[in-house]
């Protein structure tokens, strides 16, 4: 069985961009003191390295050892043990209740049924041993039954109507993974919010992998105060009103979301599809000598097709819908790429305009996608977008690696206060993805002085609509029984 993606954080929670930037500009990250983060570093890794002694820790230790004394460590000193409903472990409720204060958990332990203690409380916490799959059920310990993810979301549910959606949050953790559930979330089983705890302490061999390191603003150091703020008590009491960080964190970042979209949308608009328009028939060995109406449209639709399949791509790799972390996929993933031509681009080297070294490995990608490759951990897509029959034309080009670069860059990066920011696709829902793409739809081509440009049609938007309205990303993005990961 794969192993679960290494990320030093996860989920969808909240958008990447406002954990690695905007998050910065709060008063609350600028409220938090070097010296107090100091202190907090210091006593985690003294937790940590003392826990660590431990010779595989079961869940009773790491609980006691390690999970208890940090919450305590950021905040929660008002805690409730749940007791055991069950021989085999607690699996009808969750492990602890997290209280505002004494008297919050005085309250709720005055009362005699366990389900109207749940009132009183923040939030739940659900505790497993050190480095226990999160998201798979694990048969060698028979104490464990069960998925935990799952269990989480059981208990969420369950409390949310106990409480009449007063408490609505969860933390599910085994010490090396922090992961933060908000029952309100769009889809409460992806948009969660996850640290690696171990990635962020720099424990041995938790190390970043190159990924991770890509992104010069996710640092450890930063993990950690984003911990610190997001899983600390503070973060959960009510700051602007009935507000808490975690409400104006989701919603500052869905502010973000908007202006990517309405970035992107500009983009592919305005330069990425009349390039590739211009680039398929340019570069196709059986262009007509006479260009007419039925060849421009295969062009088009080619061009639409092949702009579709690397959102798909980017998309299903960034939310792990593809295994773009592991190998053997990390090679040849589309991920790669992006980060390659971003490096090469920064270090300002020139990309062919003849050679074409990225075509044979997008196709190569597309082709694992289509019909599967158990090798790479992918299962086919039954949707028809990366079949040869749906775009023929695109099986007899070859585009080369100026025109790739280009589009990929463009697809991977917008520019802002001058400076290129690298596009997380996890943060885009599939609505905002086809906002993007459907402004393509618009256009008609053309052929002047002999090249095929575009112009724009909104009567052509009716005629491949299609293509949107059969929900290839969002079959790919629901189709959770057939991912390759996770």
């Amino acid at each position: 069985m794969a192993p679960e993606p290494l990320r030093l954080i996860a989920g969808n929670l909240f958008t990447r961009d406002y954990l690695l930037e905007g998050v910065a500009r709060s008063d609350t990250w600028r409220g938090l003191k070097a010296a107090d983060f100091a202190a907090f570093k210091t006593a985690l890794a003294k937790i940590a390295a003392t826990f660590l002694k431990t010779t595989k820790p079961n869940e009773a230790q790491t609980e006691r050892d390690f999970i208890y004394p940090v919450l305590e460590l950021i905040g929660w000193s008002d805690i409730q043990v749940q007791e055991i409903l069950s021989t085999k472990g607690r699996k009808q409720v969750p492990d602890a209740l997290l209280f505002a204060d004494a008297d919050a958990k005085a309250s709720a332990g005055a009362e005699a049924q366990t389900w109207k203690r749940y009132q009183f409380g923040l939030a739940v916490v659900e505790a497993k041993r050190w480095a226990r799959a999160l998201d798979r059920a694990d048969k060698r310990d028979e104490q464990e039954e069960g998925v935990p993810s799952t269990q989480m979301l059981q208990y969420l549910s369950r409390v949310d109507i106990q409480t009449s959606g007063k408490v609505r949050l969860g933390i599910l953790t085994n010490g090396q993974k922090w992961r933060l559930y908000f029952q309100g979330a769009l889809s409460v089983s992806e948009d969660f919010f996850e640290i690696d705890l171990a990635k962020a302490l720099e424990l041995p061999g938790h190390e970043l992998d190159l990924i991770e390191r890509a992104d010069e603003r996710l640092t450890p150091d930063h993990a950690l105060r984003l911990f610190y703020l997001f899983f600390g008590k503070a973060a959960f009491l009510p700051m602007d009103g009935a507000r808490t960080f975690h409400d104006l964190a989701r919603e500052t970042g869905q502010v973000w979301e908007e202006k990517v979209t309405k970035d992107l949308s500009r983009l592919v608009f305005g330069e990425l599809f009349p390039k590739l328009v211009a680039a398929i028939s340019k570069h196709d060995p059986a262009r007509p000598a006479t260009i007419e109406q039925p060849y421009l449209e295969d062009v088009r639709q080619s061009a639409l097709i092949l702009l579709y399949r690397l959102l798909f791509v980017v998309y299903a790799e960034d939310r792990d819908l593809l295994p773009d972390g592991q190998e053997p996929y990390k090679t040849y993933s589309l991920t790669a790429m992006r980060l390659d031509i971003a490096d090469r681009r920064a270090r300002a080297q020139v990309f062919s305009s003849t050679i074409a070294t990225y075509w044979p490995k997008l196709s190569a990608v597309f082709k694992a996608i289509a019909e599967g490759d158990d090798a790479l951990g992918i299962p086919p897509y039954n949707g028809g977008l990366f079949t040869k029959e749906n775009a023929p034309l695109l099986g007899r080009v070859e585009l080369p690696d100026a025109t790739i670069a280009d589009v990929i860059y463009g697809l991977s990066h917008r520019i802002e206060d001058g400076e290129p920011r690298y596009i997380n696709y996890r943060d885009l829902s599939v609505q905002q993805l086809g906002t993007v793409y459907e402004r393509t739809l618009e256009y008609e081509l053309q052929v002047d002085a002999g090249a095929v440009i575009v112009k724009a049609d909104d009567t052509a938007r009716h005629r491949i609509r299609q293509l949107l309205h059969a929900g290839q990303l969002g079959d790919a993005h629901h189709r959770k029984g057939r991912r390759p990961v996770r």
